[in-house]
């Protein structure tokens, strides 16, 4: 079968042996690379800041691949929209249907035991999903959100489209190829098709995920939860992102996300990290080794924190470089320094070759020249600082957009200017 089998006693086994015995207490320090010898061992990576959407890093980015179970990103960004719609409440009762119940029933696929007419609430299976990658409770919740699992996958085609993602395959809502799948195909799809998206568009759900429903990371941050079986009793839950405290290869930070493995698509991972005020989301995909995922997403974490950094541009009291002193006219100074009154910051890479900042000015009254009288610390519009065009790579092109306003400060004069006398004014019109 394509997924990994996951049952209580062999991962609880699994995870006590590798934690004792495989991994070297050093092994998960962080790493610390230069940008030229810097590569990820997998066939697709991706870094990315959150909130300015800087491309950080990228590996075969644009190249669409299987994704396996990180397609459920998506779903669970559906089941949260129906939820904050008022359409559906996290106590909601969801009866399971027997082809529900049957797709449960395969442990070498990620599941938890669902029974047929039984009843849960959309939280737990929400929950299961997100820890233990259950497949057979996302599709239950696709069903209770749309009415089918077909109706749903049409659903994330259109958010999809939205978020300007258009180059994809997609026929369900768990990432499982089709081979694996007991309950209807979807419509003209192939019996072996299987999800795909780039890395970078795996990226864009992500943020969009976290953006709109931060609290997504309560799920994700658990390392184990309680599942409470209609007829085993209770039982517990591992989480497939070994990057959790508490798990193998646990990283200070990291409180999410989600994993995805198929013969497709490899072992692959979506991770997220915060440190020093920055959250991080990181795609890998098809890795060497279900091991590798996490070790590669590790490094790849560190090399984001170390290799960037907000950098000041300007601090408050410079003069505004290339473009300072400025005209102006009808002065008895011909023209006036200009400066900024606060630090202007940028996530920069860290590197040792100084910057090409760009500085536009944008005058208050639309005119490319002052007009004298000018008083000191008078504000006189605004400077826009831009790195050359292919300085910088964005997730989307409205994160550019941001860049450029988030780079924008007032500017100010420096010194008085006062105005002469109307004599004066009329001999520099006469003689230019």
């Amino acid at each position: 079968m394509n997924l990994k089998p996951i049952t209580h006693s062999f991962l609880v086994l699994f995870l006590t042996i590798s934690s004792l015995l495989a991994f070297p207490l050093d092994l998960f320090a962080e790493t610390v690379t230069t940008p030229d010898d810097f590569s990820i061992e997998a066939k697709a990576a991706l870094a990315v800041d959150m909130q300015t959407g800087t491309i950080l890093y990228e590996q075969q980015s644009e190249e669409r691949m299987p994704v396996a179970s990180i397609t459920k990103l998506l779903s669970l960004y559906l089941v949260q929209q129906a939820i904050a719609n008022g359409e559906l409440r996290w106590d909601d009762n969801v009866t399971i249907s027997s082809d529900i119940a049957t797709l449960s029933q395969n442990l070498a696929l990620s599941n938890v035991i669902l029974e047929a007419g039984e009843t849960y609430t959309v939280e737990e299976l929400f929950e299961t999903a997100v820890i233990l990658s259950a497949n057979a409770a996302t599709v239950a919740l696709a069903e209770l959100v749309a009415g089918s699992e077909f109706a749903f996958v049409d659903l994330m085609k259109e958010q999809l489209t939205t978020w300007g993602i258009t180059d994809f395959v997609l026929v369900n809502s768990t990432g499982l190829n089709n081979e694996d799948m007991t309950t209807p195909l979807y419509p003209s799809s192939n019996p072996t098709d299987e999800n795909e998206f780039t890395a970078k568009d795996i990226a864009i759900i992500t943020r969009h995920l976290l953006q709109d429903f931060p609290e997504t990371l309560d799920y994700t941050n658990k390392a184990s939860a309680v599942f409470e079986s209609k007829s085993g009793g209770p039982a517990t839950m591992y989480s497939t992102n070994w990057l959790l405290a508490g798990m193998p290869y646990e990283k200070a930070g990291v409180d999410g996300l989600k994993t995805g493995t198929t013969d497709l698509a490899g072992p692959s991972f979506v991770g997220t990290i915060e440190k020093d005020g920055r959250r991080v989301i990181t795609v890998l995909l098809n890795a060497e080794t279900s091991e590798a995922r996490f070790s590669e997403t590790s490094r790849l974490m560190d090399y984001a924190y170390n290799q960037w950094a907000y950098q000041t541009i300007l601090n408050a009291g410079d003069e505004i470089p290339s473009v300072s002193p400025v005209e102006v006219l009808e002065g008895k100074e011909e023209a006036v320094s200009v400066i900024v009154n606060e630090e202007l910051t940028a996530l920069l890479p860290i590197t040792s070759e100084p910057f090409d900042f760009r500085y536009t000015l944008l005058f208050d009254d639309s005119s490319t020249k002052l007009k004298a009288p000018i008083a000191k610390n008078q504000a006189l519009g605004e400077v826009q600082v831009q790195l050359p065009a292919d300085s910088l790579v964005y997730l989307e092109e409205s994160d550019r957009e941001a860049a450029l306003i988030a780079n924008t400060t007032t500017f100010y004069a420096n010194n008085d200017v006062e105005r002469v006398n109307f004599f004066v004014r009329l001999w520099r019109q006469l003689f230019n």
